[in-house]
């Protein structure tokens, strides 16, 4: 179970690395019409998938 969850985690990283706007989607834009993600959000996205990572890595 501790695999799969790591996994799981892992994949969410790799997923706000590469294209931080659909966890801001998912988790704000789908509240507000024709709303866009400021730079520092996608920032702080990207920096959160890191942290998934190391996290589950070490």
């Amino acid at each position: 179970m501790n695999g799969f969850i790591s996994f799981i985690l892992i994949v969410l990283g790799i997923t706000n690395i590469i294209a931080p706007k659909i966890g801001w989607y998912l988790s704000h834009g789908m509240h507000y019409k024709d709303a866009e993600p400021s730079d520092a959000s996608l920032i702080l996205g990207r920096l959160g998938g890191d942290c998934y990572i190391f996290n589950r890595i070490f």
